[in-house]
């Protein structure tokens, strides 16, 4: 129906143009053919000069509401001082001025990574190259009173650099107690500093001040969640979806929760109400990719390879989501696009670590290890401690045949507590070395930290153990 009233109203891309342009043309083709020929009668003429628009306008109403054009929202990104840590008032002029920007603009995208567990805030010179429109808070205050005046002083003078004449819009949909509005800044401060049990005290107190303060809710959950308790991030979660019948703040916050936890059903129903409320929510669609494809068939956007797709279009900053959409095309061996995908968001943030990973194992899969190495090597010469770059190297290592090298870089994981399928390769090290039981060893230990049948390593460390346990016995 969105689609529909859209259609009706004119508020598409580019309006009318292209109907008015073929309900033009129609007229004067139709008026030509009569004009200049004798064979057209003129009851003919009249009759299909009426229903011929009326036939056109019908098919593209329905051509529209089936594939209605892509919107593309307008991104905005409002940080506290440079774009870093700061202060908890700084922090939160920021969130109440994109929280009031968010209320008042219908097709904007307004600091999309706040409460995202998979999307770390981006720089400003990153926020800038991904085509964001950037603020910052440039401001010294100290009470909650002054916030909330900065905060509106920085929303009227957003709309008006965009142009844009509404009325700025209240930062919450209900009025929540000043004492929970403060606690709740103080404790998301503490939580972003990394600060987790005092974020858990502080926001808790913001809880008991004002029980249905759905942002307070929802952060407190999410400390619960990081510290085990997901009983009670669940109910805490629960609560807030039922307070926050008008927003989709929510819902998206449980079913990231969801998603978090492998539960299925609940981040399918979750994200889908997301995403009928908001069209164009890319953390959704990332989510949703993550289910199976066939419970997607109910979505225009019905597969993880356009979901993630269309998350890049709206936000092309959004890396973790460049990176899933790789991971769709890899295997169908796609691997020219995957690459462009990739050196896409290079050039948006050339320092990103998630995206040079990922090019590596793009490398690597479609045989060009050397690359691969030096991706890696450049990492780790980054950061030595860079536990997955050094993996990785390894992996390079074995599949060029550099077994020593291998082994040792693999005992470096070891040391480092690295990725569990370090165990499968010291295995097939040693298998090719002959040593029998060292790589029984391994396998054995591989196979014992399998997280189950789709553990693909794991079961083929099983069956390494098997074949070694077999050839013993003849």
């Amino acid at each position: 129906m969105t689609h529909l009233w859209r259609l009706i109203s004119g508020n598409v891309p580019g309006g009318f143009a292209l109907l008015l342009v073929i309900l033009v043309s129609f007229a004067a083709i139709w008026e030509f053919i009569y004009r200049a020929g004798e064979t057209l009668p003129t009851k003919t003429y009249r009759k299909w000069r009426l229903l011929g628009p009326l036939i056109i306008v019908v098919i593209y109403a329905l051509l529209w509401v089936q594939t209605p054009p892509k919107l593309k929202p307008r991104l905005i990104a409002i940080f506290p001082d440079a774009g870093g840590l700061s202060s908890w008032q700084n922090q939160a002029i920021a969130d109440i001025t994109a929280r009031s920007l968010r209320n008042t603009l219908e097709r904007a995208l307004i600091n999309p990574w706040e409460g995202a567990s998979d999307y770390t805030a981006p720089s400003l010179t990153v926020a800038k190259k991904a085509g964001y429109e950037v603020f910052k808070v440039e401001a010294s205050v100290s009470s909650l009173e002054e916030v909330e005046t900065k905060a509106q002083q920085l929303g009227h003078s957003v709309l008006k650099t965009l142009g844009d004449k509404k009325t700025l819009a209240d930062p919450f949909n209900s009025k929540p107690d000043r004492k929970a509005l403060e606690y709740y800044y103080w404790g998301r401060s503490e939580f972003l500093y990394g600060r987790l049990d005092s974020a858990r005290i502080i926001l808790s107190q913001a809880v008991s001040f004002d029980s249905v303060f759905i942002p307070a809710l929802i952060a407190l959950a999410r400390c619960f969640e990081l510290s085990g308790d997901r009983a009670g991030a669940h109910s805490l979660l629960i609560t807030a979806v039922r307070q926050a019948a008008t927003s989709s703040e929510a819902m998206l916050a449980l079913g990231e929760y969801f998603l978090r936890g492998f539960e299925w059903d609940g981040t399918e129903s979750a994200l889908k109400v997301v995403l009928a409320d908001e069209p164009m929510q890319p953390r959704a669609m990332l989510g949703l990719t993550h289910i199976h494809p066939d419970r997607l068939k109910d979505l225009y956007l019905n597969t993880p390879t356009a979901l993630a797709e269309e998350a890049i279009r709206l936000d092309p900053a959004y890396e973790q989501a460049r990176v899933v959409w790789v991971d769709q095309l890899t295997p169908k061996g796609y691997s020219a696009k995957a690459r462009k995908i990739l050196m896409q968001g290079l050039e948006i943030n050339p320092e990103s670590r998630e995206l040079w990973l990922k090019l590596g194992a793009l490398d690597i899969q479609f045989g060009n290890p050397e690359a691969a190495r030096k991706i890696y090597q450049d990492l780790i010469n980054k950061d030595p401690n860079d536990i997955l770059a050094t993996f990785n190297l390894g992996v390079v290592q074995y599949h060029t045949k550099q077994y020593d090298a291998a082994l040792e870089t693999f005992r470096q994981i070891q040391a480092m507590d690295g990725p569990v399928d370090h165990l499968y390769y010291l295995g097939m090290i040693y298998k090719i070395k002959e040593d029998r039981e060292k790589a029984r060893f391994y396998f054995y230990k591989r196979w014992e930290r399998r997280s189950g049948t789709n553990d693909e390593f794991g079961q083929r460390a099983g069956r390494m153990v098997a074949e070694i346990d077999k050839k013993s016995r003849d």
